[in-house]
């Protein structure tokens, strides 16, 4: 373990020195009173992230996700989503990207079997430069194709588009998900 981890510091260290790196992502927390019910939704989302930039329009990047959420039972989603950014547009702090993004997760109800699923789609986005260094991105939505293993064993799949800024598997982002990233 000692071996990997020294591995994983040095290999990060190493793309880091690149200008070209970037580190980052962003947290969400939600607390929903169901009206008419007695009942409310609690849910925390982290997202840390890590890309390079292979050129001005072309980016490689890994995000993973882990969610919690709690109604009645709670439920933990664990997702990896290696994605490709293409920058569309630009237009002085502000650029204007499409990330298409595979991603994979393993979602655990409370007193249930986990259940797994994978999608393949795009992400609409915008990007603002802060300083040299520090840039923001917000991006909503997802359109694309989804499989996953339903708790009871049922295999689900289909086509779709989803306007709540994840995917098929976290529905925990409430809309607009924005991130805070540093360039190495």
């Amino acid at each position: 373990m000692k071996k990997f981890i020294a591995t994983f510091v040095i290999a990060l260290a190493t793309i880091s020195a690149s200008a070209q790196t970037y580190l980052g992502g962003g947290i969400g927390f939600s607390s929903t009173d169901m009206k008419g019910e007695d009942k409310s939704l609690t849910q925390f989302t982290i997202t840390p992230e890590i890309g390079y930039n292979l050129d001005e329009k072309w980016a490689l990047g890994l995000g993973v996700s882990y969610s919690y959420a709690k109604q009645e039972s709670s439920i933990n989603t664990i997702a990896v989503a290696p994605y490709v950014r293409y920058t569309v547009a630009k237009a002085g702090i502000c650029s204007f990207f499409i990330d298409g993004e595979f991603a994979f997760a393993s979602m655990k109800p409370e007193d249930v079997d986990s259940s797994t699923g994978w999608s393949l789609g795009v992400k609409p986005g915008v990007r603002f430069d802060i300083t040299k260094k520090l840039f923001a991105t917000a991006s909503l939505g997802f359109l694309g194709y989804q499989d996953t293993s339903d708790f009871d064993g049922e295999k689900t799949f289909g086509f779709g588009f989803s306007g709540n800024g994840g995917n098929y598997f976290a529905n925990n982002n409430a809309g607009l998900k924005l991130g805070l990233y540093y360039n190495f």
